[in-house]
């Protein structure tokens, strides 16, 4: 096969290896560490100085164009870092942003990324379902939490609804004790 349909199901498995075999073989620490921190077709990396992150921007650039690949929609909550970056590289969200002033928020990994204090925030809404136990279920299935920033949160939620799904149907209203409000 030589062409693959974009948007298909299979599609981030496909990019996945073809990011990871373009990667691969290089003995390069910096490509086996961004190979590790791939999610999808996303890169997220932390770095101990903006001349390392300056370093794996040009070196993962070129290494990948030469797997025929071209990344795109750079952040950084580094100045220096977005400004080795050229614009038509950067996030639109940053393409046209003066790097003197606040950098702006965006999303990383599903999350809400404040790039200028560097910090990642969850927004959260709980949909109307039934206070039942499949009403419960599907809320906390519905969480989505690539970096486990909510499991304190969410296995204590989870712990407490195996207590009470041992004692309830599927379908019955939980008593009151049982629901937050």
């Amino acid at each position: 096969m030589t062409v693959q349909l974009f948007g298909g199901i299979w599609s981030p498995t496909c990019a996945s290896f073809a990011l990871h075999k373009t990667l691969k073989g290089r003995r390069n620490a910096m490509m086996e560490e961004a190979k590790r921190n791939f999610y999808d077709d996303d890169l997220l990396l932390s770095t101990h100085s903006e001349k390392e992150a300056i370093d794996y921007v040009q070196q993962l650039q070129r290494k990948l164009k030469e797997g025929g690949f071209r990344l795109t929609k750079w952040l950084s909550n580094s100045r220096a870092v977005m400004a080795s970056i050229s614009p038509t590289e950067r996030n639109t969200s940053i393409r046209d942003v003066n790097l003197l002033g606040d950098l702006p928020i965006d999303r990383a990994l599903g999350m809400i990324w404040d790039l200028h204090n560097d910090t990642l925030k969850v927004r959260t809404t709980t949909p109307s379902k039934p206070c039942t136990c499949r009403g419960i279920l599907s809320i906390m299935s519905s969480m989505y939490d690539p970096l486990s920033v909510l499991s304190p949160f969410t296995v204590r939620a989870k712990m407490i609804f195996q207590e009470v799904r041992r004692k309830v149907s599927w379908d019955k209203e939980l008593a009151p004790e049982n629901v937050a409000k």
